[in-house]
């Protein structure tokens, strides 16, 4: 149900604003992405450090190398668990606040309002409660999939075969592995900031009563779909999102791959179609 906002002033013309931005929310996403990255250096690096010295120094066989990563791995799940409760939490509390007062702030300058009544607590808690345990569960598994490349470098050392990758050596394997972990941190943090920037300003035009939105991309090179640019075709879980550019949506009839921002990577917005009667705002 829309909440109903009372104002003395506003314009009844119906306007496409911006109650989101990329370019705020950039500095939010690079803060997350250097916390997760030190979180998998003081998780990783010296239990990686401890398998290598050990196996290569003979004191630990392939038998007990497997063995101590995959000890190492539980550890290090429950650490990473532990380390992403907080960092999740500041994290989502920094693009709450941005996504607030971008939503605020936008709402006044087309129309006048005060929209600080629109800020739904329930949304928050809702969001709070799913944003983290997204988060934290994605974080958590950056354990598994490292050390099970760990296992594989070693059993190809010890039988003699290509090493993963590019790597001419074990500890170049090893090494590659803490900077492809690190990465993948940085996707989470990308992916994750932008899917929750997405659904807060679904959230908060929905609860306001907004119920249509134009896509609006990047504008570079990276929009999928984009014919002179990187990726001039999209697929089933990011499609062209090139086209769909200024186009009107309705947010209870998403596309099949989402609402701006929902596709794995995508930097896309929406931006609300204001219409005061369908908000049914009074003047008063």
């Amino acid at each position: 149900m829309p909440l109903l906002i009372k104002s003395t002033s506003f314009t009844k013309k119906r306007q496409v604003i911006a109650v989101t931005s990329r370019h705020g929310i950039q500095a939010i996403e690079t803060a997350y992405a250097r916390r997760l990255r030190s979180a998998v250096d003081a998780v990783f690096a010296d239990r990686l450090a401890e398998i290598l010295d050990g196996y290569e120094s003979g004191i630990l066989s392939i038998d007990s190398a497997q063995n101590m990563a995959t000890a190492f791995q539980q550890e290090a799940e429950r650490q990473l668990s532990f380390l992403a409760q907080d960092a999740t939490f500041q994290w989502f509390q920094r693009i709450d606040k941005f996504a607030a007062n971008k939503f605020t702030s936008s709402i006044k300058n087309a129309m006048g309002i005060d929209a600080q009544s629109i800020l739904s607590q329930s949304i928050y808690d809702e969001l709070l409660e799913t944003g983290i345990a997204q988060n934290v569960s994605l974080i958590r598994n950056l354990s598994p999939e490292a050390y099970q490349d760990v296992r594989k470098a070693l059993l190809a050392d010890f039988q003699g075969v290509g090493l993963p990758g590019d790597a001419k050596s074990l500890s170049g394997a090893i090494k590659d592995i803490l900077g492809s972990t690190k990465r993948r941190a940085s996707v989470i943090a990308r992916d994750q900031t932008a899917k929750m920037n997405s659904q807060m300003a679904q959230e908060r035009q929905v609860d306001a009563g907004v119920t249509y939105y134009q896509w609006r991309t990047a504008g570079d090179q990276r929009v999928v779909g984009n014919p002179s640019g990187l990726y001039p075709k999209g697929n089933a879980k990011h499609m062209n999102h090139f086209d769909r550019n200024g186009k009107i949506f309705a947010w209870n009839d998403p596309p099949s791959d989402g609402h701006p921002g929902e596709a794995i990577m995508c930097r896309c917005i929406a931006l609300a179609v204001l219409n005061p009667r369908k908000m049914k705002i009074q003047e008063g």
